[in-house]
């Protein structure tokens, strides 16, 4: 991997624990400085936007859960991978047999052993890519609900003031 990659990946996972850190800590601090009564819309809002962001936060830390399985999986498909490659070099060079340790015969024809590192990978392909469809979703779903969450927190703490401005500025001009 090259240093841009490294460096791509570090802040790209710097940024995931930076924004799940954010949901939580929004979630809170809205929490402790809520207040209800002034508006059933406001109270509503609020109430959708804790919602929003809790649902972002736990959604957030399911996929950071799974994110490293995912890696787990694609690193297990590269060493089959790199085991049928290694093989085939053993074949190019007229190797007939080889040993395995997962036969009780020991040796086994190296075309059988090609044969079972492919199908290892053609096992493991479905499982990646099923997790890498989740976790795609996952973070959708997490990015629109911390979103949306902010919207609702915003219109709600924002209605009151919004409300009395424009009552002010409407009986002025009347």
């Amino acid at each position: 991997m090259n240093q841009n990659e490294e460096i791509s990946i570090r802040l790209k996972e710097r940024f995931e624990f930076y924004v799940i850190a954010l949901t939580f800590t929004i979630l809170g601090l809205s929490i402790q400085t809520a207040s209800f009564g002034a508006s059933l819309l406001s109270d509503s809002f609020e109430l959708l936007g804790w919602l929003f962001l809790f649902i972002s936060g736990l959604v957030g830390l399911s996929r950071l859960e799974w994110i490293p399985v995912a890696y787990s999986v694609h690193a297990e498909i590269q060493n089959w991978q790199s085991e049928a490659a290694r093989l085939r070099q053993y074949q190019q060079m007229g190797r007939a047999a080889v040993p395995v340790v997962d036969d009780e015969r020991g040796i086994v024809p190296i075309e059988e052993a090609i044969h079972a590192q492919d199908a290892e990978v053609t096992c493991l392909r479905p499982k990646a890519e099923n997790i890498e469809k989740w976790t795609l979703r996952k973070y959708t779903i997490h990015k629109w609900t911390f979103i949306l969450g902010l919207i609702f927190l915003l219109l709600s703490r924002s209605y009151g003031p919004a409300a009395n401005i424009a009552s002010k500025v409407f009986c002025v001009n009347a």
